[in-house]
Order: C-alpha cells, then structure tokens, then sequence
C-alpha cells in the first residue's frame, strides 16, 4: 500500500506528539509493523522537537510522510534560520537533556540527510526500510 501526507504544524511543544500519533495510526492502517512504526516515530519526535526547538520563525513547520513500497520517506521542514550541525550530539555532556536528536535519528533510520536552505529553514529527511512482506 502506498500513502503520502503533507501536514502543516504549529511551533508548539503540543504539536510534536500530535504528530507523531497522526503518522502512526496511518502506518498502522497501512500494516507497517510495531518495531518499524515506533523508530519511525521517535525519528518523527525528534525532529520535530527540533523543529519547535530551533526555528526562529512564527510560522507553521511542514511534515511530509510518504509510505513506498518498500519504505517510509518523512521530512521535517522548519522556516527558521537554521542551527549548525557542530551544535548537536558531539559535545553533549552524558546527563545533557538535548542535543542527541540528530544522532537518534540517524541510529533508527536508514537514511538521513539534512538540509540548509540559507537562512529560510532547515529540512532534516529520514528513511526507513521496511519488511519486504509490505511490498505486496
């Protein structure tokens, strides 16, 4: 089965989980398994975290979700100014409360690529292989 979702969020701390359970009831619905739908959506929080976190702008973030057949595309798209990739993961401290998103998304997903859009925003894209029993 094959779904695509475009979702315009509001720069709240609430939104975050919103979405999260959005994607995951429709991923469900599309019979992606448990252990898939919960990397996909601590992925999800994380970058939305950042999103609302980092963004100096007061307008919406995008997420977009699509589902292929044999994986899960989501970017997460802020309009801020963007952050510096040195200022996450590396140097936190072991009891830091942040600055280890970028590094767990990268742990439960298969491909992650961040992009800069000079000072409009930042779109951090994560993929997400699925069982090829979904392909059918």
């Amino acid at each position: 089965m094959e779904l695509g979702m475009a979702l315009s969020i509001p720069l709240e701390n609430a939104s975050v989980s919103l979405t999260r359970n959005v994607l995951d009831v429709a991923l469900k619905r599309c019979g992606v398994p448990r252990d898939a739908r919960h990397d996909i959506g601590l992925a999800l929080t994380e970058a939305c975290a950042n999103a609302v976190r980092h963004s100096d702008a007061e307008r919406d973030y995008q997420v977009d979700a699509a589902l292929h057949r044999d994986r899960c595309v989501v970017e997460v798209t802020d309009h801020g100014s963007g952050f510096a990739i040195e200022d996450f993961g590396e140097g936190a401290p072991p009891d830091a409360e942040g600055g280890r998103g970028l590094h767990l998304i990268h742990a439960l997903t298969d491909r992650v690529e961040i992009r800069h859009h000079r000072g409009r925003g930042v779109t951090v894209h994560f993929e997400k292989v699925l069982d090829a029993a979904l392909a059918g």
